[in-house]
């Protein structure tokens, strides 16, 4: 098995476990949703989202993801940016539709 097909693997089963079903350009997938303004720590520092956003493996992040439908816990949202993580996972920014 490749190192690719490893992580592959290891996101969906972790997305499977830790997230929910979201709807990304009428597309039902596993994600990982988070509300704005959380926390984040990391040793000693932490970070605050600011957006709503969504993890999800990088196949699946369709192209120009920028301004495509999302649903995620029954509310509307547009993808306002996407960024890839190296490691198989796409963070999507969320805005309201």
């Amino acid at each position: 098995m490749t190192w690719a097909a490893l992580e592959s693997r290891t996101n969906a089963a972790a997305l499977v476990v830790f997230g929910e079903t979201v709807r990304i350009d009428g597309v039902d997938l596993q994600g990982d949703y988070h509300e704005p303004d959380e926390e984040v720590r990391a040793g000693d520092g932490s970070a605050i989202a600011r957006v709503p956003r969504i993890i999800v493996q990088s196949t699946n992040v369709p192209a120009s993801p920028v301004g495509k439908p999302v649903i995620a816990r029954s509310r509307n949202f547009t993808i306002a940016d996407a960024r890839h993580d190296g490691r198989g996972l796409a963070v999507l920014e969320l805005e309201a539709a």
